[in-house]
């Protein structure tokens, strides 16, 4: 089983929803063969207004709450992205995310995912990267950005002329090839064999479903 959380999706990082998310992952590492079972943990790109040290301590709320869980949380990685060459040019936005893969803490040194390429070697590594470079996703157009305007599928939708998507939206949104090039890279060299549940806790505009409904 393999948990999933971005914590760049609006309201992750609220004290109440933190608590909620960092035990889900928890259980999820902890039920059933705990040697069979991770979380990747998507950090955030930005700092709430309220985080007097930046990111610094956005990522010490997260990993303290996830060390009370008894987590192992050390080990990194990097994903690589741009954005087509019209829009390249036109952002300074940096062009990389960091997150954690997330185990039991009692049983780490035991855990098959963390053999995986994402684990050993820290990010998705291309099959020809002597050639091609290092594999990158490309970010969708701003244009192509959703903007969800109502917290529940009960409450009218607020019509209006389309905004400009907010930092905060845009994080929360990398596109499904992003998703896929995370999951091929943590599936690959693992030794267990058998079908796996993705659980995604932080579902914001579908983007796990469709990169797993991409054919292998």
């Amino acid at each position: 089983m393999v948990g999933l959380v971005d914590f760049n999706t609006p309201n992750a990082r609220q004290q109440s929803r933190l608590e909620g998310l960092t035990q889900a992952i928890s259980i999820v590492n902890d039920s059933d063969v705990m040697q069979q079972n991770c979380s990747l943990i998507l950090l955030p790109d930005h700092a709430k207004d309220s985080s007097l040290r930046g990111l610094y301590d956005e990522e010490k709320s997260i990993i303290e709450s996830l060390f009370s869980f008894k987590q192992h949380v050390e080990t990194r990685f990097v994903d690589l992205f741009t954005r087509d060459r019209r829009s390249e040019n036109k952002t300074n936005m940096r062009r990389f995310s960091a997150g954690r893969i997330v185990v039991n803490g009692e049983t780490s040194g035991d855990n098959c995912w963390l053999e995986s390429e994402l684990a050993v070697c820290g990010r998705p590594v291309g099959r020809a990267e002597g050639d091609q470079g290092a594999p990158t996703s490309v970010l969708p157009r701003t244009s192509a950005l959703l903007l969800p305007e109502a917290p529940s599928t009960e409450s009218d939708l607020k019509l209006a002329e389309r905004t400009r998507p907010s930092p905060e939206q845009q994080a929360a949104q990398k596109g499904v090839q992003r998703i896929q090039l995370l999951l091929d890279s943590l599936f690959r060299h693992v030794t267990f064999k058998g079908p796996c549940i993705i659980v995604n806790f932080t579902g914001y505009v579908e983007e796990v479903g469709a990169a797993e409904s991409q054919p292998d």
